[in-house]
């Protein structure tokens, strides 16, 4: 009876497992019949080391007996994590990391930082770039560190927005500060100097005007401003720009260029004419520094008035001018007047340019005028243009302002 049993269990086999999932070379018996045999692949035991280059492993079909092992082998000095900080304004865009063949892209966080981070670029000399708003960066490096930071400068000339605090730090490559407002950048005195001794710092400054009140108010700025030629003469060919220096109490550390206080046509230094000058009222003294002094005085007659009269002044160099004050005492006190003066320039006293104008309106009360800067003129020339009051009062005081030709 036993014999007999095992007989009908062998005719009847049973099961559901494929050669699939039987190690090849090895028999089975299923529902369907007896003897068969596997076909899974016998992979045993896999070792995979990860790299940089190729960090990922696909694991294959069949059967993995345990021992196995996969790893990971930072390539140091043959690849490198890019952190790539952003301005603001590049917020939502596409970065691209590319060198030529193959081109790595990430989007730039909607909030600060604006990092974006490429992970284990290869060696190689690579291109990160990203357009922001029609303005495009693009920074070349070569990849020799396992970690490196690059951080694309902003073009201070074309970036936008403009008046953006972190965008104009990062012109000037500075990326440790958190500051978002103007006061705290004149509260830092490091910094500020940092921002206004960088050119492309300078390029954006002078065009974010919103910020020239502010600056021109602070002492501090206006001094670095004066001793740095580049960013005096950026800002100054910004009429926004150029009214907040010419304004500010501290103009003078900015424009430190003037006529001397004169105690005769060529003392101490420089030249002053006139094309006419009546006795006690010489050229010189429109320069003497002394309000309640006569000034200078031309062709003034009863019934006759200075129109066409001019007195001019050799600086002896070239001299950028931005600020012309004009006065007209009157010993006597105030009374309306009105004298309107053309400022020129030349560099040779023959052919002289149009600067722009100034005009009185009252005696013994001072009138300025402020110009962006144009070129520079070695001769500065102011013409009595009208004079409709016929007023002269004790004759005219001026002074020219400006910067030396950079």
């Amino acid at each position: 009876m036993g014999n007999a049993y095992r007989s009908v269990l062998a005719l009847n086999p049973t099961g559901d497992a494929v050669p699939a999932n039987v190690l090849a070379g090895k028999t089975f018996s299923n529902a369907d019949g007896t003897g068969k045999t596997g076909t899974m692949a016998n992979n045993g035991a896999v070792s995979i080391t990860l790299t940089d280059q190729d960090p990922t492993y696909t694991i294959p079909e069949g059967y993995h007996n345990g021992s196995g092992v996969v790893g990971f082998s930072a390539s140091g000095g043959d690849g490198a994590d890019l952190i790539v900080t952003c301005s603001s304004n590049f917020a939502g865009a596409t970065i691209s990391c590319t060198d030529g063949t193959t081109t790595y892209q990430q989007i730039c966080p909607s909030t600060a930082p604006f990092e974006v981070v490429f992970e284990s670029i290869p060696v190689g000399t690579w291109t990160i770039s990203g357009t922001a708003e029609g303005t495009l960066f693009s920074t070349q490096f070569t990849v020799v560190d396992f970690e490196t930071v690059l951080n694309p400068i902003p073009e201070g000339s074309t970036v936008i927005p403009t008046d953006d605090i972190q965008t104009w730090l990062h012109c000037a490559n500075i990326w440790d500060k958190n500051y978002t407002t103007i006061s705290q950048v004149l509260a830092d005195a490091s910094t500020l100097q940092a921002l206004i001794a960088s050119n492309n710092a300078a390029d954006y400054m002078a065009r974010s005007t919103t910020w020239a009140s502010s600056v021109t108010s602070n002492q501090s700025a206006m001094s670095y401003i004066g001793l740095n030629d580049y960013c005096a003469d950026t800002l100054l060919a910004d009429s926004t720009w150029t009214d907040a220096i010419c304004n500010s109490t501290y103009f003078e550390s900015v424009l430190n260029v003037k006529v001397p206080t004169m105690t005769s046509n060529t003392t101490p230094s420089g030249e002053v004419s006139a094309n006419y000058a009546r006795t006690d009222y010489e050229a010189y003294r429109a320069f003497n520094g002394n309000d309640n002094s006569n000034g200078w005085m031309g062709h003034y007659a009863s019934g006759a008035t200075m129109v066409d009269d001019y007195i001019t002044y050799d600086f002896g160099s070239k001299v950028y001018i931005s600020k012309v004050r004009a006065f007209l005492y009157r010993s006597a006190g105030n009374v309306s007047a009105d004298m309107t003066f053309e400022i020129f320039g030349s560099n040779d006293s023959n052919s002289f340019v149009e600067i722009g104008t100034v005009g009185i309106t009252s005696t013994n009360v001072q009138a300025f005028a402020n110009f962006a800067k144009g070129n520079g003129y070695r001769y500065i020339r102011a013409l009595v243009k009208s004079n409709v009051s016929g007023v002269i009062g004790n004759g005219v005081k001026l002074q020219f302002y400006g910067r030396a030709s950079s």
